[in-house]
């Protein structure tokens, strides 16, 4: 069970040395420093963290910070359990573009308190390791969905429980980036999208003409035609579950 950590931004009064560059190198070859060494005071960016199992650490930034500024929140960590003994394990993700069965990494890091630390790192005691991942993104969040409107979700658990089809439901919100929806959920038989609003999602199901059906700010998108079309009787069933939302 994750705990939610909420942490601001705040002074540093130490630093390890950072990566002297905006933007993550392309050489993703780990930056090590040996403790913290004394700096002047810099601001660690505003991050979110999820701890599980102690020494498991989830960092969540809503931008692509430069590399120096990310290994400054894992030096914020490591400061924090400076007098706990262990080996302590950082990833730093991006708060978008990640799905439901994976994060959107940015780094990884890992730093050592004490032998035990060292012993489970591969590190000196007192060291840390900083890496970015090659090639990383932090697409803007999307467009958040109207407060007690019908989620994408419900719709799909409301298809369910009407007996109609929703194989491998999946999470591919990624895509609404470029449609201007808050969350979409494909399946194999049917795709729910989720707009922040009724004029934004009709506009998508007048582009979707035949194949879309539009309730309230939810966007109905069915396979028609191809190897995998969506079955003829069950379109007007999707449409009435929906409509009975009040999507």
């Amino acid at each position: 069970m994750r705990k939610f950590i909420a942490a601001g931004v705040a002074a540093l009064v130490g630093l390890v040395t950072a990566v002297a560059c905006s933007e993550p190198p392309k050489d993703s070859t780990p930056q090590r420093s040996a403790g913290n060494s004394p700096s002047a005071a810099e601001s660690t960016p505003p991050y979110r963290l999820e701890v599980s199992d102690d020494r498991y650490f989830d960092v969540f930034v809503d931008k692509l910070y430069p590399a120096a500024d990310l290994q400054r929140i894992v030096a914020e960590l490591q400061r924090r359990h400076a007098d706990q003994e262990d080996g302590y394990f950082v990833r730093i993700n991006c708060s978008t573009g990640g799905t439901s069965g994976a994060d959107n990494r940015l780094a990884n890091a890992k730093f050592a308190v004490g032998p035990l630390g060292a012993a489970r790192t591969g590190l000196d005691e007192g060291q840390l390791e900083f890496k970015v991942v090659d090639g990383a993104k932090c697409p803007a969040p999307l467009p958040r969905a109207e407060e007690g409107a019908v989620s994408a979700g419900q719709v799909i658990d409301a298809f369910a429980a009407a007996g109609l089809p929703v194989n491998a439901p999946r999470d591919n919100s990624g895509k609404c980036q470029s449609l201007g929806c808050s969350t979409l959920i494909t399946t194999d038989n049917v795709s729910v999208y989720q707009f922040p609003d009724t004029a934004s999602a009709g506009k998508w199901a007048d582009a979707l003409a035949d194949s879309g059906y539009q309730s309230g700010p939810i966007v109905l998108r069915f396979n028609i035609g191809g190897s995998d079309p969506t079955a003829p009787a069950d379109i007007p069933k999707y449409r009435d579950v929906l409509a009975g939302l009040g999507g």
